[in-house]
């Protein structure tokens, strides 16, 4: 992780990458776009998102008008690339959320949007048991922040996260409900991390 904060990072029309690895790409915008609609639900809304990339979703958000908005993004580019193109009603927090959530009391936030890039030994694939890695420490360790009654959705392109018992279990205990929502996509051939024609968005609610 220290290390992947000091590389360079590559924006061009068809996403955003770091070190050759796609960290989101331009074909996401209509699933970014519903992730951050499905928490924005209500007025005077407290939303954390974590993770800015392109900000596909936190532009979303804006259109909200929230009470507040707090984004987390880790590697100093992409942070200062949000400083540039965010309104200064948005607070920036330049941190890996594995720290920054430690910062947080209990139950403020009104909507979570966890989009962060996934650290693990392989490479995330998009597959059912790498989206499980990628979301459930955030599950656990995050999910306190959320206000009860509040909405965390995440990407799940393999549409299948959802159905698995380990994911089930994590769900039962610390949130009320939680729903899968399908968002038609035209994902492309060569993408690493997804495929087929849709892609699902994770609501959990507390």
């Amino acid at each position: 992780m220290k290390e992947w904060i000091k590389l360079p990072v590559v924006k061009d029309s068809t996403g955003l990458y770091i070190n050759n690895l796609s960290i989101v790409e331009a074909w996401e915008r209509p699933i970014q776009e519903q992730l951050a609609k499905s928490v924005c639900i209500g007025d005077h809304l407290e939303i954390l998102e974590i993770g800015y990339g392109l900000g596909l979703s936190t532009r979303t958000v804006h259109t909200y008008c929230p009470k507040s908005h707090i984004l987390i993004e880790a590697h100093p580019d992409i942070a200062k690339n949000a400083k540039l193109e965010l309104p200064n009603s948005t607070s920036i927090i330049v941190a890996f959320w594995e720290d920054a959530v430690k910062w947080f009391k209990d139950e403020i936030f009104d909507g979570i949007i966890f989009d962060s890039y996934p650290f693990a030994a392989v490479p995330y694939n998009g597959t059912t048991d790498s989206t499980f890695e990628f979301i459930k420490d955030f599950l656990q360790k995050g999910g306190r922040v959320l206000k009860k009654g509040g909405r965390l959705a995440f990407l799940d392109f393999s549409c299948k996260v959802h159905t698995i018992s380990k994911f089930k279990d994590i769900c039962e205990e610390r949130f009320s409900a939680f729903t899968a929502i399908s968002v038609p996509l035209s994902i492309p051939k060569q993408c690493t991390y997804a495929s087929g024609n849709s892609g699902n968005i994770i609501v959990l609610t507390k």
